[in-house]
């Protein structure tokens, strides 16, 4: 509260007996007591301590204008955003969090932290300082302490410097030795030191060190020796130390590896060659082998061929000698047709003649009658006398009508007897050339079936003599194949049984036992 002379926080709790409200406790104080203690809090001459309530209001600075004023930098920055920076860190403050910041406080850059206070009332205290005041302090230390130690540095470098050389030179011939041995000097002797102190001991050390090494690289220097020279008898037998355990079991194991491995090679290159021997023989077998059996199936091919060449020609032959039997066999049918018309009109000729002989046998009857009437002429002729002669003569040439008549109808009668017999004869004739190009037909169509049975056969045999072929071919294309590999094989296993000799020759010059 303000009543325009000072301001009053009023403090309430309120009396609660068993759950049960009583009332309440209330009083008030003075708002300069949070300044009089936020003034002892400042640091620095610019340094500042305030207390902010829930609100974000100051209710403790050691400014009372401020706090009169109810400062409040959150409904500030609404309006001014040079305070944005103070804002963000008073709010931080209101929700209860402890931390460090920094803000720009008109023109004047701050460093400020800040702290809840404990209770109920939900307050915040923060001690800000100037950055400049804060940081000349510190630069004042600084400078201070470059000052001493530079006072110092020259007080003692006559001391550093004798002291310095008195272990620098030391080190420095260590060095220059450490160099060599870098560039694989293990001769040089290690430089001598007098002094007791640990330039002596580093020399001692220095000189172990090379020692050691040189008593490693002579042995590991001896056996590698031997090993180039192709000596393998000689054992290693030298014990090595720390590290140099390792080097001395790989030498170990590689000369044993080599040795075993050698002896291995020289045991196996002799089997390898006589392997090598029978391999590049067998190849060759083969090879010549596969060349003959290359000459057989050439030949066999070339045979084949000309079958299958043949097989066409048959085939084509075939196919021609059918259709020409097929010709045959449709003029045979047109011939049994037109002998089966032969027949029919011979029959009409012996129905004809039948009719023809009955008209004859006819006309004999009338000759015959008429010569019975002639006669009968004659007869009344002559019992007429005189009278009766020219009827006589008429009789008698009627007779003679008669009479030739009779005669021509018996000629023609035979003749026609004859004819009657020849159609009956030719009917026979027909009939029987009918059966037989009957017989022909049924024939030729058998000979059409059988001959189209040959073709196809034959058109059969031509495929198959072609898949034949093809076989063949494929089968000389593998064989010319495994020709030319048998050659390779055996050129490789000749290759192979020199360089065997060749790495037998290189084994023997190692000494392995």
């Amino acid at each position: 509260m303000n009543d325009g002379e000072q301001m009053i926080f009023l403090l309430e709790v309120p009396i609660i007996t068993n759950g049960h409200f009583d009332g309440i406790v209330y009083g008030g104080i003075s708002a300069d007591f949070l300044s009089d203690i936020v003034v002892n809090l400042s640091m620095g001459n610019n340094g500042v301590a305030y207390v902010l309530d829930n609100h974000g209001n100051v209710i403790g600075h050691r400014e009372a204008s401020i706090v009169k004023e109810s400062s409040n930098m959150i409904e500030a920055a609404k309006t001014d955003p040079s305070v944005e920076d103070v804002a963000a860190v008073n709010q931080r403050m209101i929700q209860g969090e402890t931390g460090f910041g920094a803000y720009n406080f008109y023109g004047d850059n701050k460093f400020v932290g800040f702290a809840p206070i404990g209770g109920n009332q939900e307050w915040s205290i923060a001690i800000e300082t100037s950055q400049q005041e804060f940081k000349s302090t510190l630069d004042r230390s600084i400078i201070l302490t470059i000052l001493v130690v530079i006072l110092v540095v020259l007080a003692t470098f006559p001391v550093a410097v004798k002291v310095g050389r008195s272990i620098s030179g030391p080190i420095q011939s260590c060095v220059v030795r450490l160099e060599k041995m870098a560039d694989g000097d293990l001769h040089t002797p290690s430089p001598q030191v007098k002094s007791r102190d640990e330039t002596s001991q580093l020399a001692t050390a220095l000189e172990t060190m090379l020692s050691r090494l040189n008593d490693v690289a002579q042995d590991v220097t001896h056996h590698l020796g031997k090993m180039a020279q192709g000596d393998f008898r000689e054992n290693i037998t030298c014990t090595y130390r720390g590290d140099f355990v390792a080097m001395e079991q790989s030498i170990k194991a590689i000369h044993s590896s080599l040795r075993n491995t050698l002896s291995q090679i020289s045991q196996s290159a002799g089997t390898v060659a006589s392997s090598a021997v029978q391999v590049s023989n067998g190849a060759q077998s083969l090879s010549q082998g596969a060349t003959e059996q290359a000459s057989a199936i050439h030949e066999l091919s070339a045979t084949a061929d000309s079958i299958a060449e043949n097989a066409k020609q048959t085939a084509a032959t075939a196919d021609e000698a059918g259709r020409f039997v097929a010709q045959a066999s449709a003029q045979m049918g047109a011939s049994v047709n037109y002998v089966k018309e032969l027949n029919i009109a011979m029959e009409k000729i012996s129905s004809s003649s039948t009719e023809i002989s009955k008209i004859i046998d006819t006309i004999e009857n009338i000759a015959f009658q008429t010569n019975i009437l002639a006669l009968n002429a004659a007869v009344e002729a002559a019992r007429a006398g005189s009278a009766g002669k020219g009827f006589a003569v008429v009789a008698d040439e009627v007779r003679n009508l008669a009479s030739k008549s009779d005669e021509a109808a018996k000629a023609t009668k035979d003749l026609i007897e004859g004819s009657i017999t020849a159609v009956a004869e030719g009917g026979q004739v027909v009939a029987k050339v009918t059966e037989s190009l009957d017989k022909a037909s049924s024939i030729s169509e058998n000979v059409t079936m059988k001959v189209d049975a040959v073709v196809r056969a034959v058109e059969s045999q031509t495929t198959a003599i072609s898949q034949v072929t093809e076989g063949i071919d494929q089968i000389s294309s593998v064989i010319h194949s495994t020709s030319a590999t048998s050659e390779q094989s055996a050129a490789t296993a000749q290759e192979l049984s020199n360089q065997s000799l060749l790495m037998n020759n290189l084994v023997s010059t190692f000494q392995l036992s």
